[in-house]
């Protein structure tokens, strides 16, 4: 599972994953990170794995995802991974993303280093609930606002 904060003057938002790791957490999140794109506009994005304990997600689902364009090629990210299985995976992330022509994030191992690869030296985090009813519908709306897709009808 994860958490949810955002800094809404640095557009920036923070993803911690804690427990352990499995690949339906990653497509949630994915899912999560397109709705709120979708309500908030693009972010600057880390993902902090500080907290996970264990991990399973073959290598090459993570490798299949160093593949996909980012979800805000304009904004920055990095990924916070401080046990070396988890830095060994996003490696493979960051290469297939460079492959592909597209910027790797940073594979860093704390939240300061992470804000620092991003150009960030203060941030206000605030927790944002990830069940609310506004990114559920998002969600179901596969990232079109409600209100967007009653417009284009």
């Amino acid at each position: 599972m994860f958490t949810v904060e955002f800094d809404r003057l640095n557009t920036l938002l923070v993803i911690r994953f804690g427990g352990r790791l499995v690949l339906g957490d990653i497509a949630s999140f994915d899912k999560f990170a397109s709705a709120f794109v979708a309500a908030e506009g693009p972010v600057h994005i880390i993902v902090d794995f500080s907290s996970v304990q264990s991990v399973s997600i073959p290598d090459r689902a993570i490798a299949e995802r160093g593949r996909q364009p980012q979800l805000c090629p304009s904004h920055r990210r990095a990924i916070v991974a401080p046990q070396a299985e988890l830095r060994g995976l996003y490696q493979v992330f960051a290469a297939n993303q460079a492959n592909v022509g597209l910027v790797p994030p940073p594979i860093v191992e704390t939240l300061k280093q992470a804000l620092v690869s991003i150009g960030i030296n203060n941030t206000l985090l605030k927790t944002v609930g990830v069940n609310t009813p506004e990114l559920s519908a998002l969600i179901a709306n596969n990232g079109t606002h409600p209100r967007h897709a009653a417009a284009a009808s």
